[in-house]
């Protein structure tokens, strides 16, 4: 099962950057399909944490985290996936629900990163930069939903999706502490 779980976030890992990298270089692209890229990685995204929650709740650190984290990703990936929005309330919800995200996300991150360093794993402090920048992120985007939404969330996002990838991946190719 351990196995399993791993190869689940290295999916996960390769699908944030492919999506971070097709927002950070083509921010307003990344407008016109955000509810098709962003939401379906958030889902996918979502999907992993629930079920490595529920492979390794025993085991795993902050494995509250991990859960609440994943059911906030789907909840939202489906928000902008399957929203009927207006194109002026689609920027402003964007906006906002990916502020959100992000916060949440870097919150989580972070609070998982600290629990790794405890442990002397390695690979955590890719973990604590990623959750600064999905706090930064957050902040930036949810503070100006609307122009965040077109321009600048393009281009924070895609980043935040890339290092977030990056993490992931070193995560998963570090000494194993949770699973």
């Amino acid at each position: 099962m351990k196995v399993f779980v791993k190869v689940l976030w290295i999916i996960a890992a390769v699908a944030l950057i492919l999506a971070g990298a097709s927002t950070f270089f083509n921010p307003l692209s990344a407008f016109v399909t955000v509810s098709y890229i962003i939401g379906g990685v958030l889902v996918l995204s979502g999907i992993i944490g629930i079920i490595a929650y529920f492979v390794g709740r025993n085991v795993m650190l902050g494995a509250g985290w991990v859960l609440a984290d994943g059911i906030l990703s789907a909840i939202f990936g489906a928000m902008i996936i399957f929203g009927e929005y207006s194109k002026g309330f689609l920027a402003v919800s964007i906006g906002i629900m990916v502020g959100m995200w992000l916060l949440i996300s870097g919150v989580n991150t972070l609070t998982r990163s600290f629990d790794m360093h405890k442990l002397g794993a390695r690979g955590w402090l890719w973990l604590t930069l990623w959750g600064l920048i999905c706090i930064a992120a957050g902040v930036t985007v949810f503070c100006t939903p609307v122009i965040s939404a077109v321009g600048i969330s393009g281009m924070t996002l895609g980043l935040s999706l890339i290092v977030g990838g990056v993490a992931m991946l070193f995560r998963c190719l570090t000494r194993d502490i949770e699973l």
